[in-house]
């Protein structure tokens, strides 16, 4: 959907991905630089996603965040790690130290989450992702709040 990213490069996929509590899986995929699989091979920025649908989307948030401070959004892939097989986490937003995760397989794995959608992103229309970036945006807002009492 939003192309292939990995924590390691080249073909080989490990099968035995190590169980990590949340927390730790989502530090893995901060803090690893992402390998956009390729010719040739290059890493992620996740502040500037350069795949069509990840690009709308990460606008559609950005319309509704506060503009400062710059370039704080984030977009990170969580494919093939402790996050997405663990914790059905596909992709995040990350954004003043609130979190999204949102889950593109289409149905709810794991009872609701407060911070967590589950999307389908094919056949999707501008005012649909509009509609999106404004609910994401809200979830990071309200997170933040929350973390800040």
């Amino acid at each position: 959907m939003f192309g292939l990213t990995s924590l390691r490069q080249g073909p080989e996929i490990p099968t035995d991905i190590k169980r990590l509590d949340f927390g730790r899986a989502l530090s893995e995929v901060i803090y690893s630089d992402l390998v956009v699989i390729g010719d040739p091979p290059h890493t992620y920025d996740p502040a500037n996603p350069r795949w069509p649908k990840a690009r709308m989307l990460f606008r559609a948030v950005e319309r509704h965040l506060p503009r400062r401070p710059k370039h704080a959004l984030r977009l990170y892939f969580a494919h093939e790690t402790s996050l997405d097989i663990h914790h059905h986490v596909d992709v995040f937003f990350f954004w003043k130290g609130s979190v999204c995760t949102i889950d593109l397989s289409i149905k709810e794995k794991w009872p609701p989450r407060e911070n967590h959608i589950v999307v389908n992103l094919l056949d999707m229309d501008d005012e649909a992702y509009d509609v999106l970036g404004k609910q994401i945006a809200c979830i990071l807002r309200s997170d933040r709040h929350r973390s800040s009492l």
